[in-house]
């Protein structure tokens, strides 16, 4: 068994087929910037993904635009009413509380 690597704490070792001019593009590019092939194609798929999540932020904070108003009105303080709610009548322990 060989000696875990700080490095390597918390990475996944990752097999992806690419087109070979893909590859050489890549490879030319690591190369020209004196960085690893390895840690380029981590900082492109970080920059790239950083993109894409960008771009659905407003789908997103519109999905949960519709939400608006759906919970229970008048609990303003779920942790004054989490006894009733948990244990109360109709509960979700129903009345079961220890």
């Amino acid at each position: 068994m060989y000696p875990l690597c700080h490095y390597y704490i918390g990475m996944v070792r990752l097999s992806v087929r690419l087109p070979e001019s893909l590859h050489l593009r890549l490879h030319l590019m690591s190369k020209q910037m004196k960085k690893s092939l390895s840690g380029l194609t981590q900082e492109l798929l970080d920059q790239g993904l950083a993109k894409i999540e960008k771009a659905r932020l407003p789908h997103m904070y519109s999905e949960l635009s519709k939400l608006k108003g759906a919970c229970k009105k008048g609990i303003t303080d779920t942790s004054a009413t989490i006894d009733e709610v948990l244990y109360g009548e109709n509960g979700a322990w129903k009345g079961q509380r220890k």
